[in-house]
């Protein structure tokens, strides 16, 4: 059942990642490259960064499917991104935390680096972090990704 867990739950975090990467990657790649002739400022990136993280948590919170919601999102650092998910049908002891980190992990990576939007956003420096937590609101695991991340 645990293994039978892990699947569903990697299937559905590369099946959000796939549909927000679009909406995502598109808001931040237009608020990015406007008026910057495609080539930021840090403090250009960072004030691009954080307007299309302010149209993100506008639609927040967003059930993704019967069991991820999207809860926001934040610039940290300057050029670092964070989206916050919660697992709505698991809490952390439900799991083993590893295991469903590294069935999300590989996926999710992969399929962001296979969009372009996003790849344009860590090719000008921004890194992406996907944080994930359980029902019950406790830290599950961070899957992180950064500019030379993607081949």
């Amino acid at each position: 059942m645990s293994r039978f867990i892990l699947l569903v739950v990697g299937f559905f975090g590369v099946v959000i990642v796939l549909s927000l990467s679009g909406f995502l990657g598109k808001e931040f790649a237009r608020h990015l490259l406007s008026d910057r002739g495609g080539s930021p400022s840090s403090s250009g990136l960072e004030a691009s960064l954080q307007e299309a993280v302010d149209d993100v948590n506008e639609a927040a919170p967003m059930q993704l499917d019967e069991m991820t919601r999207l809860d926001g999102a934040m610039v940290s650092h300057g050029s670092r991104i964070i989206y916050f998910y919660t697992l709505t049908a698991f809490d952390g002891s439900q799991v083993r935390v590893d295991e469903l980190n590294s069935a999300v992990s590989g996926g999710l990576i992969d399929r962001v680096c296979a969009s372009e939007e996003i790849r344009s956003l860590l090719e000008a420096g921004a890194g992406m972090v996907y944080r994930y937590s359980g029902r019950s609101g406790e830290f599950l695991f961070d899957v992180e990704v950064w500019p030379g991340y993607c081949p």
